[in-house]
């Protein structure tokens, strides 16, 4: 009884956590600091940080050699980034490369992470307590993630979406207006 006690207890503390990071964005996106930023330059330092993390992986940036600029909250891009790429890592083919894809258009820049993998699911991911992943030991996955992907794009007046290019590779991304 102690055992499933203390499992049980731990499970709440990881759903308690979970909830306590949305609760913080929430009040980060009220508090967040809005600036003059390039994208590029800030995925760039992003994908730097991933390489020393996930050294056996390899990610490619594909973006407009021009700046590309936006004014928003760039902690908060930075957090959906990450988002984008745990998932894309969590679900990738070993061995494949994750795109990290950056265009724009008149009205919006668009931030999407391609990978190999398997397909989505035909559920929406990006409601919060979401999550298609095959349970791993105790802890069930909470499906915050691309919650989060979703509050920072609606904080930017984007969007978000999600879709299987083909057979084998996988995008999601998120839009921010693109003001500047």
């Amino acid at each position: 009884y102690l055992s499933r006690a203390e499992s049980g207890a731990e499970r709440l503390d990881n759903i308690l956590s979970r909830l306590r990071e949305a609760t913080r964005l929430e009040q980060s996106l009220k508090d967040a600091e809005i600036v003059s930023f390039d994208i590029v330059d800030l995925i760039n330092s992003q994908v730097d940080g991933y390489r020393e993390i996930w050294p056996k992986i390899s990610f490619v940036v594909d973006a407009e050699e021009e700046a590309m600029s936006i004014i928003g909250a760039p902690e908060l891009v930075v957090q959906a980034i990450d988002k984008l790429i745990s998932n894309a890592i969590d679900f990738h083919k070993i061995n494949t490369p994750t795109l990290i894809n950056v265009a724009k258009d008149k009205k919006y820049l668009k931030i999407g992470v391609v990978n190999q993998g398997e397909a989505l699911p035909e559920q929406e991911i990006f409601e919060s307590m979401v999550s298609s992943r095959v349970k791993s030991g105790d802890q069930p996955h909470l499906g915050m993630g691309l919650y989060i992907v979703k509050l920072v794009a609606d904080f930017h007046a984007g969007t978000v979406a999600a879709s299987n290019l083909d057979d084998k590779h996988v995008v999601v991304s998120f839009s921010l207006a693109n003001v500047n």
